[in-house]
């Protein structure tokens, strides 16, 4: 059993009102420190990731919470490239959302800031 893909689906089922948006707080804050978490970091930053790759997979996942979940991938693509293991299915998840089908656009917009975050700090 995987734990990032059973948080994820709990928090992004539709039956359970209000538990999206306390995760989506929690990504949000978890986003918001990124620049100053040290490459050694293993306690918040890896589950969180994990999280937002996991949030990413679902198709019942609100479409701002996957947005948030795509930026936190973004913020943390220095950490990553000290972090290689979490690479492929960063770039996996967010290669996927390039081309959503989003009623805004804002997540394809999210998807290839992440990109090129990945691309820049990783190469």
């Amino acid at each position: 059993d995987d734990p990032a893909a059973a948080a994820a689906a709990e928090a992004a089922d539709p039956a359970e009102e209000g538990s999206w948006q306390s995760v989506e707080v929690a990504l949000f804050a978890v986003r918001s420190v990124a620049r100053a978490v040290e490459s050694t970091e293993r306690e918040v930053v890896p589950p969180s990731i994990e999280l937002s790759q996991a949030l990413l997979g679902l198709p019942c996942t609100p479409e701002r919470m996957r947005e948030t979940a795509m930026r936190l991938i973004g913020r943390y693509s220095t950490w990553m490239h000290a972090n290689d293991a979490y690479l492929p299915a960063a770039f996996d998840a967010v290669t996927a959302h390039l081309t959503a089908d989003a009623p805004d656009g804002s997540l394809r917009t999210a998807a290839a800031a992440a990109f090129k975050s990945l691309c820049k700090d990783c190469r």
